[in-house]
């Protein structure tokens, strides 16, 4: 037994991932990837703020696809990209640089992230 299971890690380690780890890290990175650069052009002044909860609501639904254990921290990790999100908002309102009703529509992720939460569900 103790062979088999060396031989199954030395696999492992020499072959790299199994193809559905491989799968699920290319989709999770993919998403993370278009949330950064969203979030980039959003603190630009070129994206809308409707586009960076819909990024981070495709990673939170690719972390949780493949990993359902750790679906309360990947919430928790979307609820705090919202509160920072409104922040960055009422900033940019306050500056003249969002219109007011992008306060509104943050309002609103923030309830629905912590419903998920307390829940126990999500996107």
């Amino acid at each position: 037994m103790v062979r088999f299971a060396l031989a199954l890690a030395l696999a492992v380690f020499v072959l790299g991932p199994a193809p559905a780890d491989a799968q699920r890290d290319a989709h999770v990175d993919a998403a993370r990837r278009a949330l950064q650069l969203v979030q980039a052009r959003f603190e630009a002044g070129q994206e809308p703020v409707e586009e960076v909860y819909t990024w981070s609501i495709r990673l939170v639904r690719a972390q949780v696809a493949y990993q359902r254990a750790r679906r309360r921290i990947v919430l928790r990790e979307h609820i705090e990209r919202m509160e920072a999100l409104a922040e960055a908002v009422q900033e940019q309102v306050e500056g003249g640089v969002r219109p007011a009703v992008d306060t509104a529509r943050c309002a609103y992720y923030l309830v629905e992230a912590r419903h998920w939460l307390r829940a126990g569900g999500g996107p």
